[in-house]
């Protein structure tokens, strides 16, 4: 395969420099090699173009790095987008600097509505302000990362919903504190699960409640028909035994 072109070689023959240009060679052993190619023309004392200067560099590990990196990049973007968790970036200001597709569909917002913000507190209800504050000056700035903590956010609709959150400290090539990634999920179901297995709970602890009640009033029920039984069992058993001390004493007259 021919380095330059046509058109490249006549431009060189003319004294035009040409721009470094890149092109995969495969060499008669075999090897490829992605090489970048930088020419000039070659001029003799009289200015006369006499000659072509060319030089290859192997750029083949730069370009194997590069195409490593945009595979990883194409892999975690997507990864990235079809999680199923909203994903946000903010600057230690609190200021939204990058998001995903998710935290859209959260939200309800679109990804200029979400630009312009000034700040993710406009999403974040009023009462929260001093528990994430607390969080991330006790658990952030202290251990890099917050434990797991449920607050609401608020929608473009104005409607409320709970979230679970949790923050990494994001830091820059220096170790300089750069900003914050936070994870957060919807957990509306979790708690509308949670509240109606409340609900079940306190209908089945009242069932179980009005049924002790009756069993023990039948439990009273039988211990007072078996008082009863066992006094009139008593009562005619100490009958018998008068009747027969009558008839004893009756048998003793007549003798």
């Amino acid at each position: 395969k021919a380095v330059l072109s046509e058109p490249e070689i006549s431009r060189l023959l003319e004294g035009k420099r040409i721009k470094a240009r890149e092109i995969h060679y495969k060499s008669l052993l075999g090897n490829e090699l992605d090489l970048e190619i930088y020419t000039a023309p070659l001029l003799n004392k009289e200015g006369m173009v006499h000659g072509i200067i060319l030089m290859a560099v192997d750029i083949t590990e730069p370009i194997a790095a590069g195409k490593e990196l945009r595979e990883s990049e194409r892999k975690y973007r997507r990864l990235y987008e079809s999680m199923r968790d909203g994903f946000v970036l903010m600057d230690m200001k609190k200021h939204i600097v990058e998001f995903n597709s998710f935290f859209l569909t959260m939200t309800g917002y679109s990804s200029e509505e979400v630009i312009w913000m000034k700040n993710i507190r406009e999403i974040v209800p009023e009462k929260w302000y001093e528990k994430v504050d607390d969080i991330i000056r006790n658990q952030i700035l202290v251990q890099g990362y917050s434990d797991v903590f449920e607050i609401e956010y608020r929608r473009k609709d104005n409607s409320k919903f709970p979230v679970e959150v949790r923050l990494f400290l994001n830091k820059d090539q220096q170790g300089n504190d750069e900003g914050m990634w936070a994870i957060v999920r919807d957990i509306t179901e979790r708690k509308k699960m949670e509240h109606e297995m409340k609900h079940m709970n306190t209908i089945l602890e009242q069932k179980v409640e009005q049924k002790t009640k009756e069993l023990q009033e039948r439990v009273k029920e039988l211990e007072r028909f078996y008082k009863a039984t066992i006094d009139r069992e008593l009562r005619m058993k100490e009958m018998r035994t008068q009747i027969e001390d009558l008839e004893k004493e009756m048998e003793k007259m007549n003798k």
